[in-house]
């Protein structure tokens, strides 16, 4: 089931949106799971709880610093798998949504063309993801598909790769050639000889070794650590003490 949230100010535009974006899923055969936030505080509140597939964000929040776009900046960070559409009726904000990740713009006076072509592509790009964002982990006669954005960071053991993810270990047998190749590369660098950590989940890094936000230390190999800052500095946005 699709999970989406659903934000806007003014409540009758926001049942708008929602019957709208509930009737387009219902005729692709599929009844949504559909959240609404009038006020930007919940929708913040629930996010923190809450992995949603797709959020419609409006772009003024009221009762919040943020605007749209600098709260979808902060989600492309810490939920890389949601799919973001904005919803406004300002189209001077045509040129500034593209400082975060997003995959289309509504207008608001042409919702019904609009949202209908918005959700097609959050439909054909969700399918896409569904394997292309995730690794296929086998050991012994088990196999696991595991999305990229749940791998915290991933050990070299003698034979075998230790996955740490933010709820258990999962282990195969492969080498850290075969892995990298099937990495996303945007997300994954080598910081160490035996460690690949994902860069959405580093929290900061102090002198050699890096924190990860579920607590994980991992460390920074000496040959690695100028190719690692750079790769870092390029792709991320990570504090170093």
């Amino acid at each position: 089931m699709t999970k989406i949230g659903i934000y806007d100010d003014n409540a009758e535009y926001l049942k708008l949106l929602t019957d709208k974006t509930r009737d387009y899923f219902v005729s692709k055969n599929e009844i949504p799971n559909i959240c609404c936030f009038f006020d930007a505080k919940s929708l913040l509140k629930n996010i923190e709880k809450n992995e949603f597939d797709l959020l419609l964000l409006d772009i003024e929040l009221n009762g919040s610093e943020d605007n749209g776009i600098e709260l979808a900046k902060k989600i492309n960070y810490h939920h890389p798998n949601c799919f973001i559409i904005f919803v406004s009726s300002h189209t001077e904000f045509f040129i500034d949504v593209y400082d975060a990740n997003h995959i289309y713009f509504v207008i608001k006076n042409d919702l019904d063309t609009g949202l209908n072509k918005a959700l097609s592509i959050f439909t054909s790009k969700k399918n896409q993801s569904l394997f292309g964002d995730s690794l296929m982990i086998k050991f012994k006669n088990q196999s696991t598909l595991v999305p990229f954005s749940k791998i915290v960071y991933l050990e070299s053991l003698l034979r075998k790769i230790r996955f740490h993810l933010a709820d258990k270990d999962l282990y195969s047998y492969a080498s850290f050639d075969e892995i990298l190749l099937k990495l996303n590369s945007e997300n994954f660098v080598q910081c160490h000889r035996s460690f690949i950590v994902n860069l959405r989940h580093i929290d900061k890094i102090i002198k050699n070794e890096i924190f990860m936000i579920d607590g994980s230390i991992v460390p920074i190999g000496r040959m690695f650590r100028k190719q690692f800052l750079e790769d870092l500095f390029t792709k991320a946005n990570i504090s170093i003490d």
